[in-house]
């Protein structure tokens, strides 16, 4: 039996364009005020993630970055909740703030509500 890891590696994230446009394609299964979440599915062993996040909504490289880290910290920590496939969160709208630790908690607190819906609703579909 192989135990689960909460690690993040390469074989975690999108890196193929092709994975990120079938992804896309797709309608978005969850939407939040600022965040959209794309997911195609897929017989992998595990959920992935791709993150995109326009520099047009945000001009500064750091909160861009910051941005992106928070993603993937928030799908890491519930990777193994979800179910199996491509997962893309598109950042749609950009947020109003003040500070970059302010924008973190913000995007934060948004993509954990938008999992736990998805969580959910995944569990409701299975029983």
């Amino acid at each position: 039996m192989t135990e689960l890891s909460a690690k993040f590696g390469p074989s975690a994230r999108l890196t193929d364009s092709a994975e990120f446009g079938y992804a896309l394609k797709t309608k978005p299964i969850a939407r939040g005020q600022h965040i959209f979440v794309h997911f195609s599915p897929n017989p992998a062993l595990t959920a992935r993630l791709g993150v995109i996040v326009p520099k047009r909504l945000l001009r500064l490289a750091t909160a861009r970055n910051a941005v992106k880290r928070v993603f993937r910290e928030a799908f890491r920590q519930q990777r193994y909740r979800l179910r199996t496939g491509h997962f893309v969160i598109r950042l749609l709208k950009s947020p109003k703030y003040d500070s970059l630790t302010e924008l973190k908690a913000q995007l934060r607190v948004e993509l954990d509500q938008l999992i736990f819906l998805l969580d959910r609703r995944y569990r409701q579909k299975q029983s």
